[in-house]
């Protein structure tokens, strides 16, 4: 994700999670579980702030455009369609 979405996340957000990412693989050398799972929880936490990060400039570059260019269903019960008679 972080890879991918580079030129989307601050630069102090990347630092921090290649540090968390390093603290895993420090935890996981050690072979405690609790630190280890302190560790992922904690990598886990930055890797939500990066995908929020990457969210909102999504959201931003949209400007609350929906995307959807067709045409508004009606509430009637009338369903739009072609039909051919064979």
């Amino acid at each position: 994700m972080l890879r991918e979405n580079s030129e989307r996340v601050p630069s102090d957000l990347k630092l921090e999670v290649e540090g968390k990412i390093a603290a895993v693989r420090s935890a996981l050398q050690s072979g405690d579980a609790g630190t280890i799972r302190a560790a992922a929880d904690d990598l886990s936490q930055a890797l939500q702030r990066v995908g929020q990060a990457v969210y909102s400039q999504q959201a931003a570059g949209h400007d609350g455009a929906t995307g959807d260019s067709g045409p508004r269903p009606t509430d009637d019960g009338t369903v739009e369609g072609e039909f051919r008679e064979l």
